[in-house]
């Protein structure tokens, strides 16, 4: 949701006062003595105070959906690579 202000904007809606609180739910598993972890959920609570229509507020939302990098990151499986400096250069792990 990191493109509410700004897609406010563009669309022409106010917003007098605007919260975001996001919860992570995660599923885990020990393995010995440390754990495996994966996201299962993401929940999104937005205020928004605004004089505008709850039809033109709920467009921003849906639209700054569609905008936000992170959410956007969040919802698709992406692939992670890691590297580990050595004195010889980089090593794939």
């Amino acid at each position: 949701m990191t493109q509410i202000r700004a897609f406010a904007k563009r669309l022409g809606v106010t917003l007098n006062d605007l919260q975001v609180e996001t919860r992570i739910v995660w599923d885990w598993e020990a393995r010995g003595r440390v754990y495996e972890t994966a996201p299962n959920a993401f929940e999104i609570d937005v205020m928004i105070d605004s004089d505008d229509p709850q039809e033109r507020v709920v467009e921003l939302i849906e639209t700054a959906k569609k905008g936000c990098f992170i959410e956007q990151t969040l919802g698709v499986r992406n692939t992670i690579r890691h590297r580990l400096k050595t004195g010889d250069g980089w090593l794939d792990v």
